[in-house]
């Protein structure tokens, strides 16, 4: 079940928290715009939201609990150039709410990718500290260097999807590349870590393995 940054609200409920469990739902993302009620709060367009989200993760633990069941509460973290200084603080209160992971995606193409990524690694980071899985989706191999606690769409659904700065990278093969609406000029100056030849070999090794 995904709640996004508004509904959370409804979880606050226990009957509503036992509900969707006893419906046979395992899996939740929580979507968080932000690390406090500051941001989170602005960018939702809703006064409380923050509170309400974490009392509903709060609520769904409980639940979670009390019938003896096992599920999955992740933070989904939608980044833009509005929140990207928050990210380390973002994934700071998804572990204090006991969230089990947390997904950063990239959605502002038009941002500085380049720019964003120290955010980036830090949040990977953050979550590193605390045993808590940080998966990044949206961002380039380049962007992230030594952090790859990322994923990426090997396969994109057309042709041009990615920018033709990718195409020179010895990871375009398996690299999804930049996030959409992002320029050239914003790609070219990113390069690809020096592991990049080693580590487009190993991943197209594996694909071809499993294609036997």
């Amino acid at each position: 079940m995904v709640f996004g940054p508004n509904a959370k609200k409804k979880l606050r409920s226990p009957e509503n928290a036992s509900g969707v469990l006893a419906a046979g739902a395992r899996h939740f993302r929580v979507t968080l715009l932000g690390g406090s009620p500051g941001l989170h709060d602005v960018l939702s367009g809703s006064p409380g939201a923050f509170d309400a989200a974490l009392e509903g993760v709060a609520e769904l633990h409980d639940a979670v609990q009390a019938q003896g069941v096992t599920a999955c509460i992740t933070a989904l973290v939608p980044a833009c150039r509005h929140n990207a200084h928050d990210l380390p603080a973002t994934v700071g209160a998804a572990v204090e709410a006991r969230m089990d992971a947390v997904v950063l995606r990239i959605d502002d193409g038009a941002g500085d990718v380049g720019a964003g990524a120290a955010w980036i690694a830090a949040a990977c980071d953050t979550g590193v500290v605390n045993g808590v899985w940080v998966e990044v989706e949206g961002a380039p191999f380049c962007a992230l260097r030594e952090h790859a606690l990322h994923s990426s769409d090997v396969v994109r659904g057309r042709i041009g999807a990615k920018a033709p700065a990718c195409a020179g990278c010895a990871l375009d093969s398996v690299c999804g590349g930049g996030p959409a609406g992002a320029s050239a000029d914003v790609l070219a100056v990113l390069s690809p870590p020096p592991s990049a030849d080693v580590l487009a070999e190993a991943v197209s090794r594996a694909l071809g393995a499993g294609e036997r």
